[in-house]
């Protein structure tokens, strides 16, 4: 898009009169991180770093719902937004509203709850027209919430650490959660299974030096996997990362059935993964799970041994106290 067609664009959008109240509306997604990650938006910000095309009607949207990784995003925009209708001439007659750039709308809903098989990595972020690309986000697109992507987050726009509410600085990345802040129990930004440049690149905030970044666990995983057993850098990020076990079909929410696994001897062992593409591969996408880090589970698993990752080439078994003995060093 020409220099001449932004600025046309973002006359047209500021003589528009602003919106008297928040209203819903609807826009895709074609992402692996969006995709993968759907339900943890909720209640969390987004930044399009372009003009923002949104519909009224999801039938609309979903007639374009395509691509690798679609998601159908439910949107809440402000009082005060400023938009300009836009009216496509086909069978449909469809209108549109266009909104400014870097507007900050609220993802109220999602509207299929499939997974991505990898969080691919983001392009170089630029202006994007939506007209273009009509109705669909991809990566580069848009600056997310650090919220979205922190294993704390609860339900809408509430966390572990401010279950009355986020501040809004927090979710618009105003101040990293990385620090402390006044009434967050000592809870912090704990980013979930992702590569810290991905973090960094959507946040636009550092990744915090008290976590695990996704990447730098696999890098130990092989490291330990190729000299053939747990080392020291290993058992200290497992107990620090967050894992994932697979939860058995018809386990209760407020329950937890161990799933085991028989290696070669048949021995059992309980499965534990890095990452959602890992259990996937495993066990099958849209498996259940469970997220867990074990230094909540200083007994281990009544004596049955871990395998980490099966499947992948790069498994490895161990006890989880020899964990805890190495990690302690």
């Amino acid at each position: 898009m020409d220099d001449d067609t932004i600025h046309n664009l973002d006359s047209a959008i500021a003589k528009a009169d602003p919106t008297p109240q928040a209203f819903d509306a609807f826009r895709l997604a074609d992402s692996a991180l969006l995709h993968a990650h759907a339900p943890r938006l909720v209640g969390c910000e987004l930044q399009d770093l372009g003009f923002l095309d949104v519909t009224f009607d999801p039938a609309v949207a979903e007639g374009y719902l395509s691509g690798e990784h679609p998601v159908l995003v439910r949107i809440t925009a402000p009082a005060g937004t400023r938009a300009f209708p836009i009216f496509q001439t086909n069978d449909n007659n469809e209108s549109d509203l266009l909104l400014a750039r870097h507007e900050v709308p609220r993802p109220v809903g999602r509207g299929r709850d499939e997974r991505s098989a990898d969080a691919a990595a983001l392009g170089d972020p630029a202006v994007t027209s939506t007209l273009g690309q009509r109705l669909t986000w991809t990566d580069g697109d848009l600056r997310i919430s650090q919220c979205a992507l922190c294993r704390h987050k609860g339900r809408d726009a509430t966390c572990s650490a401010f279950p009355g509410g986020i501040p809004a600085a927090v979710l618009r990345n105003e101040v990293s959660h990385a620090d402390p802040i006044d009434g967050d129990s000592g809870v912090r930004l704990e980013p979930i299974e992702i590569a810290a440049a991905v973090f960094e690149h959507v946040t636009e905030l550092t990744w915090p030096g008290h976590s695990v970044s996704h990447d730098a666990l696999e890098v130990l995983i092989a490291r330990a996997h190729a000299r053939g057993g747990l080392d020291v850098a290993l058992a200290g990020a497992l107990l620090r990362a967050e894992l994932l076990i697979p939860r058995p079909p018809g386990d209760a929410e407020d329950s937890l059935s161990l799933t085991t696994i028989a290696d070669a001897q048949g021995d059992a062992h309980v499965p534990l993964f890095t990452s959602i593409p890992r259990l996937e591969a495993f066990c099958g996408a849209g498996t259940p799970r469970v997220r867990l880090t074990l230094e909540n589970f200083p007994d281990g698993f009544g004596g049955i041994p871990i395998v980490l990752n099966p499947g992948s080439g790069l498994e490895l078994a161990f006890d989880p106290s020899v964990v805890r003995e190495l990690g302690a060093t």
